[in-house]
């Protein structure tokens, strides 16, 4: 074996096979790293004479709304849906008093019903005085009483629900304003995507499943703008992990506020070629730590760490 390994040509090609596969990790990694630190191009699609629009769908609170304090903060117009008509007044009085420049809207529709209430934002663009250039697929979120359940003690209203407002909605407005973004490019088509659609948590799993569908609606997507030849829309999903809001109030290491989560997915629109892109390096870090766990453990650690939330709930009634 000893002779083996003084053999000149297999020395060269395990020096080269090491060489090149360190290369690739290092280029990964920069590339990676790039990401997180290279200058925003969000500005690419404020670019209409008349004014660019964005429009963020479940932007009454949470994520959502951190969208559009950030799209409205970087000077755009923002049409604003929700299902609550007085809510969705309220916050567009409060943000034009903070944002004077910037034009408001609203649009209602109730993204959980099995309907065509989709086609109430479609017709609502088309009145828009402005281009529609961002499109943020936020609307989502988990329609059980109580939230953490196991799949067999969830109602199947609310199985539907959640499929309804998780990727049904979303898809079916894809479809109408796909037009709209290609004709008003460069645009943004931006899903949000969540940790959970990648690892599958438990006691949400309905949920998981309607993520995971949207990051792989994404990728095809992508994949379909290229076989088709357009390349005046950006497609991708922001992953995203544990976010604080009003309705997640769970605070564990490495969560940041909506507005920061909507910061930083904003700050890397326009420079990936990668359909799934890492809202934030604290979801990275999260993330990563437990995939990189032997499987049996993580799955230990998920589920403790998703009990703790199921006897919270218990808890406080």
């Amino acid at each position: 074996m000893s002779g083996l390994w003084t053999n000149s040509t297999l020395q060269f090609w395990t020096a080269l096979t090491g060489t090149l596969f360190s290369l690739y990790a290092v280029t990964n990694t920069a590339r990676f790293a790039w990401n997180f630190v290279r200058p925003s191009r969000l500005h690419q699609y404020r670019h209409a004479d008349s004014g660019s629009w964005a429009l963020v769908t479940g932007a009454s609170d949470g994520i959502g709304f951190g969208f559009v304090q950030e799209l409205l903060a970087q000077g755009f117009n923002v049409l604003l849906h929700g299902r609550n008509r007085t809510k969705l007044e309220g916050l567009q009085s409060d943000l034009q008093k903070e944002f004077s420049d910037q034009k408001i809207d609203i649009v209602v529709a109730d993204a959980s019903q099995y309907d065509d209430s989709y086609k109430a934002i479609t017709e609502k663009v088309r009145t828009l005085p402005g281009k529609l250039t961002v499109l943020v697929n936020n609307v989502g979120g988990i329609h059980t009483t109580p939230t953490y359940l196991p799949h067999q003690d969830v109602p199947h209203d609310d199985i539907d629900a959640c499929i309804n407002v998780n990727l049904r909605f979303a898809t079916h407005l894809i479809k109408d304003l796909i037009p709209v973004l290609r004709s008003k490019g460069p645009a943004l088509l931006a899903n949000i995507g969540s940790v959970g659609g990648i690892m599958g948590v438990p006691y949400i799993t309905t949920y998981c499943g309607t993520k995971a569908y949207m990051h792989v609606l994404t990728e095809s997507l992508k994949n379909e703008t290229v076989a088709e030849g357009i390349d005046s829309i950006d497609m991708v999903a922001f992953l995203v992990g544990n976010v604080s809001s009003h309705t997640n109030t769970f605070d564990m290491p490495l969560t940041i506020t909506s507005r920061q989560c909507a910061a930083s997915c904003l700050a890397k629109a326009g420079k990936n070629s990668e359909a799934l892109v890492w809202g934030h390096w604290k979801f990275v870090i999260a993330a990563y730590f437990t995939m990189m766990l032997p499987k049996m453990t993580a799955r230990r650690l998920l589920g403790s760490e998703m009990r703790k939330r199921v006897e919270a709930e218990k808890k406080s009634g």
